[in-house]
């Protein structure tokens, strides 16, 4: 709860356009933290987490999960 509650402050003074979750866990934290934050939301981008039990083939190539984000960070831009 702690790691949430920092997190929703963290996100409150930033107010990123973009947050990555790297895994599922990540983005629901992610989530868990904005339901606490007033003003806009960030698009949240969701990256397969490197994690040998992965099925995912992107996690094999470093550069893969981070390129996912790209788009979305190019795209919110005001």
């Amino acid at each position: 709860a702690l790691c949430r509650e920092h997190l929703a402050r963290v996100l409150g003074v930033l107010a990123p356009r973009v947050a990555v979750g790297i895994g599922a866990y990540a983005t629901k934290a992610i989530e868990d933290a904005l339901a606490a934050v007033d003003g806009p939301r960030p698009t949240l981008v969701t990256i397969a987490h490197p994690s040998p039990a992965s099925s995912s083939p992107a996690i094999s190539i470093p550069a893969r999960p981070a390129r996912a984000a790209i788009p979305a960070v190019l795209n919110s831009s005001s």
